[in-house]
Parts: structure tokens; C-alpha cells; sequence
């Protein structure tokens, strides 16, 4: 069965797990979304950066917080106290690369 995952209107991560049935994943406090959704090759793992609007300096949502789901749990969080650029999955799902720094040029 392969997942995927898309943001709800309130900005929840909503994960596809076929035949019509979704779980929502509850949100981190403090995030207003999603981005960068992605389903590992193994189509059982799905990701997103949680996004968060908590810098008074910027007009827009930043990244802050990488989630891994696979089998109806969080496996990981993986948190920065700066942005996330960019994350995969490699080897299967089974590993996950991400680049983080501040939050306007490395």
C-alpha cells in the first residue's frame, strides 16, 4: 500500500493510506502547515517540513521541524533552531539527509 500525505485547511499533515481511509496526524503546537511532502520509494514512509509563523521579523510561515511517519506512527522529529533548506529519503526510507542554516543565505 502506498501513503501519501497532504496539508488539511487548518494546515495538518493528512496521510493517504488507500482504499479512501486517511489518519490526521495531530499538529506540533504552533504550526500553521506543511511543506515539502514527500513519500519514500518503499511507499510506506512520508515526510514534511512542519511550518511555523513565530519570527517576528519575516511575513511568512518558516520551517522548522522535519516529521517522520510510517505504520500509523511518528517515527521521528528532527527539529533545527535555524530552517530547513532541503530533506530526502534514501536507501529505501530507511535513512533521511536534510540541510538546515539561517534563515536568509548559509
Amino acid at each position: 500500500m502506498d501513503v501519501s500525505v497532504a496539508a488539511t485547511e487548518d494546515g495538518a499533515a493528512e496521510i493517504a493510506l488507500g482504499d479512501d481511509k486517511s489518519v490526521r496526524v495531530p499538529k506540533e503546537p504552533g504550526q500553521v502547515g506543511i511543506d515539502e511532502a514527500r513519500t519514500a520509494e518503499d511507499g510506506k514512509t512520508t515526510g514534511w517540513l512542519v511550518m511555523y509563523k513565530d519570527l517576528p521579523s519575516v511575513s511568512y510561515p518558516t520551517s522548522g521541524k522535519l516529521v517522520i511517519w510510517r505504520g500509523g506512527k511518528v517515527l521521528h522529529r528532527f527539529d533545527s533552531e535555524q530552517v530547513f533548506y532541503s530533506w530526502g529519503f534514501y536507501a529505501g526510507g530507511t535513512q533521511v539527509a536534510f540541510h538546515t542554516g539561517p534563515l536568509h543565505g548559509e
